[in-house]
C-alpha cells in the first residue's frame, strides 16, 4: 500500500474538503495515573458515527504560504484524506 503525500497547490486545489471525515466509535479510553505510572483501558461502548464538520475557508490563502498548509493523501490515484495545519500566535501549528 502505497499513499502519497501532496501539498496544496493549483493542480490539487478541486479535492480539498472531498474526504467523508466521519468514522465510528466503538469503544471509550480511559486513563488513570497508578503509582507513577499512565494506565490506559479501552471500554467498549454502542457504536456510534462521529463526524466533524467541515470549516469555511479560503482554501487559495493555503497556497504557497508559510503560516498554513493543507497537505493532501493520496491512495490508488483516490483521495484518502487531509491535513489542515495553521501556525498560531504560539509559533506551533
Amino acid at each position: 500500500m502505497q499513499i502519497e503525500i501532496q501539498q496544496l497547490d493549483r493542480r490539487n486545489i478541486q479535492d480539498v474538503n472531498r474526504c467523508d471525515g466521519s468514522f465510528m466509535v466503538t469503544s471509550h479510553l480511559e486513563i488513570n495515573m497508578e503509582g507513577g505510572r499512565l494506565i490506559s483501558s479501552a471500554f467498549p461502548v454502542q457504536p456510534y458515527k462521529k463526524e466533524f464538520p467541515i470549516e469555511e475557508m479560503e482554501v487559495d490563502s493555503f497556497v504557497d504560504n508559510s503560516e498554513k498548509a493543507i497537505f493532501l493523501a493520496y491512495l490508488h490515484g483516490g483521495l484518502a484524506g487531509q491535513i489542515d495545519l495553521i501556525k498560531w500566535w504560539n509559533g506551533y501549528a
